[in-house]
């Protein structure tokens, strides 16, 4: 019984139960003004990084796309022949090879044996 009125203990209805703390507003250790000033730029400093900044994010994006536009355009202009092939490249390859195998099938069938 001693430990339930040491401990702030209330008997209400059929058991015992701890009573609220009056002090709401004050805190269990004393703040000095130092104390204060940090928390106060800690909570700011997280209100700030709770935002996203949409137009930095825009323009991080807008810079990577124009940057991308730039090399490829240079390439076009000053090394054509260092691009990588397409599948319209790739296509015509091939029917230029097609169209070789078939000119040199009809030359070694028209070229008579003796």
């Amino acid at each position: 019984m001693a430990s339930y009125k040491r401990n702030n203990y209330k008997y209400i209805a059929g058991h015992y139960q701890k009573e609220k703390n009056t002090n709401q507003g004050s805190l269990p250790v004393p703040i000095t003004q130092k104390v204060e000033e940090s928390i106060a730029a800690l909570e700011a400093r997280v209100k700030k990084l709770d935002g996203v900044n949409v137009s930095s994010v825009t323009n991080s994006a807008l810079g990577s796309l124009a940057a991308n536009a730039t090399i490829n355009g240079a390439k076009r202009l000053f090394a054509p022949n260092s691009l990588p092939a397409t599948k319209g490249d790739v296509a015509a390859l091939k029917n230029e090879l097609n169209e070789l195998k078939l000119m040199f099938r009809n030359y070694n069938s028209n070229k008579l044996p003796f």
